[in-house]
């Protein structure tokens, strides 16, 4: 199999799940409890499929435009970066709410 096989193996691959992943908020949104579709927990967990399928997006352009295997290798370690970053500031927005609820509530 030669290299330019498995690119288009690979992005064929990702199509299909990024494809999969499409209509998976809407799925998910109509499964939750209507007590818990308010929550910071449900919109993150409606937003996931949607980050997920944009990143295989990004992934397969990444890919696309390699024209050599060393980029697409350093296309993976940025790939690992941007993926760190956004936990980083998910989780940083995250803290930085529930903290001013806090102080809201001892406030109040």
């Amino acid at each position: 199999m030669s290299v330019s096989d498995v690119v288009d193996s690979l992005c064929q691959e990702w199509r299909k799940e990024a494809g999969e992943l499409e209509d998976r908020p809407e799925e998910i949104k109509e499964q939750q409890d209507s007590f818990y579709k308010g929550s910071w927990d449900a919109a993150r967990e409606r937003a996931e499929p949607d980050i997920k399928r944009k990143a295989i997006e990004d992934c397969i352009e990444d890919l696309e435009e390699s024209s050599s295997i060393d980029e697409f290798l350093e296309s993976l370690a940025d790939w690992r970066k941007e993926a760190n970053e956004l936990d980083k500031r998910i989780l940083d927005s995250n803290e930085g709410f529930r903290k001013s609820t806090r102080r809201r509530q001892l406030e109040a």
